[in-house]
This record gives structure tokens, sequence and C-alpha cells, in this order.
């Protein structure tokens, strides 16, 4: 995993911002999939793919669970 692969999932995320659960799952799993290339060492920049992950937090959009 690479930065650039991050932003590309960030990107996604943006472009589903008008449907509120669907930010919000894919927001999850890109931050879950962020950790565990962290943890099992494919990760080729961890604080650089860790940072771009978490531009996810500045977006708006309605973080609930049903």
């Amino acid at each position: 995993m690479n930065i650039a692969e991050v932003a590309k999932k960030v990107a996604a995320i943006v472009s589903h911002i008008h449907d509120d659960e669907v930010a919000h799952i894919l927001e999850d799993d890109l931050h879950v999939e962020v950790l565990e290339a962290i943890a099992e060492g494919r990760c080729a920049d961890p604080a650089g793919c860790a940072h771009e992950a978490l531009k996810t937090l500045g977006l708006t959009f309605s973080r609930w669970y049903a």
C-alpha cells in the first residue's frame, strides 16, 4: 500500500459524500485496511499512509451505525 492508493480511496469516499452510510462504511474500511497494511509491513510509508487516511475525518458527513 502506498500514499497514492490511499488517496484514491479517500477520493472514493468524497465521491460518496452525499450518501452518509456508504461514506461511513468506506471510511471505516479504509482505516482498517491502512492499519492492517502497517501492522503487516505492507505499507511503503506508514506515517504518510496514515496521514492520508486520516484526512477523511475532516469530511462532513454523518457517522452513525444502524
